[in-house]
């Protein structure tokens, strides 16, 4: 019996959330076209009273019609199911325009000739600070202070296995550090420190091109997550089961959260200012949802990280013959 439910628990999850989504936008939507004035004139309109009309002469029982609804709400529901981040399109909206970068080229006009006391926006300019990773090699000693979350903890052996390389001599280079927009990501070889070493960088030194390269080398490592919960789920399924769990839950909590802030807002025109107190549901289902989706990327990259599974890149690099090191800088120079 145990057994039986804990085959049948991954597809009740599926069904849940498509479905508990298709139901709230439905009844979010027919609230919000009754407080607009608009779903009686919809009802009542004689193209919706002709199609309701040839409908009702196919004679269909009761429950057909149920069936029907079910399934047409459980469609909608799985179109609407957002699957990493209801601020999805914001973050993207704003990358696109550049707008960390421009914030920054303001703040910065703002704050210039002022002293330090003086300067305008000073927790941004903080917060950009803390953001910004600025030192001479070796790498491993940026690192060497105690990480607290498990993905600060990621960040600093992805640096790590990125020193460990290069104290071999050699240096593994991703395909992104040709800054151009046709890169395409993957592991584009190894290069010979003392070419590196005597690239006129501009406007950098020699522990700037480092630091670009660990971060490609990062970078190329955290896209390829995907493939690694495919190594996960062929090796150690168990744990791909605990993973797929924590991200079908975190799913779960963000296809609420749009049709439950609109649900609100109808509520609190419609029914009472109460509930404004409903607003706060939302934002805690969505924080509860990225604390899930950090969970399972932490079991990701704990297999990785314990070597239980590799990814692709860090194959290619291993698989790389260290005694064939490029020219640095008879490539790049140009």
């Amino acid at each position: 019996m145990c057994t039986m439910f804990s085959a049948l628990m991954p597809g009740l999850r599926e069904l849940r959330t498509p479905l508990s989504t298709g139901v709230l936008w439905t009844v979010s939507l027919w609230m919000l076209s009754l407080w607009l004035q608009v779903g009686d004139r919809i009802v009542n309109s004689p193209a919706t009273q002709r199609i309701v009309g040839q409908f009702q002469s196919l004679g269909l029982p009761a429950q057909v019609w149920q069936t029907i609804a079910i399934v047409a709400i459980y469609l909608v529901g799985s179109l609407l199911v957002v699957r990493k981040s209801p601020f999805s399109w914001l973050t993207s909206w704003l990358q696109r325009r550049r707008f960390p970068h421009t914030l920054r080229q303001k703040v910065d006009m703002l704050n210039e000739g002022r002293p330090a006391r003086r300067r305008r926006f000073r927790p941004v300019t903080w917060f950009w600070g803390k953001l910004a990773w600025r030192g001479p090699l070796p790498i491993r000693h940026l690192m060497r202070v105690p990480m607290a979350q498990p993905a600060e903890r990621f960040d600093a052996w992805l640096y790590s296995e990125f020193d460990d390389i290069c104290a071999t001599g050699a240096v593994p280079v991703s395909r992104m550090a040709e800054a151009s927009c046709a890169a395409r990501p993957g592991f584009n070889g190894l290069y010979d420190p003392k070419t590196i070493r005597n690239f006129p960088f501009p406007g950098g030194e020699e522990h700037e091109l480092y630091r670009m390269f660990a971060e490609c080398f990062a970078h190329e490592v955290k896209q390829e997550q995907g493939a690694v919960e495919l190594l996960i789920q062929m090796k150690l399924p168990d744990l791909h089961a605990e993973i797929d769990r924590l991200k079908v839950e975190a799913e779960f909590r963000f296809s609420l959260f749009w049709p439950l802030m609109l649900l609100t807002i109808v509520l609190v025109f419609q029914w009472s200012p109460l509930s404004l107190l409903l607003l706060a549901v939302p934002p805690l289902l969505a924080r509860d949802g990225f604390r899930r989706i950090r969970q399972a990327a932490d079991k990701t990259w704990g297999a990785l990280m314990a070597r239980e599974v590799s990814s692709p890149f860090l194959d290619a690099v291993k698989a790389a013959n260290p005694d064939e090191l490029r020219d640095f800088a008879t490539i790049y120079a140009r």
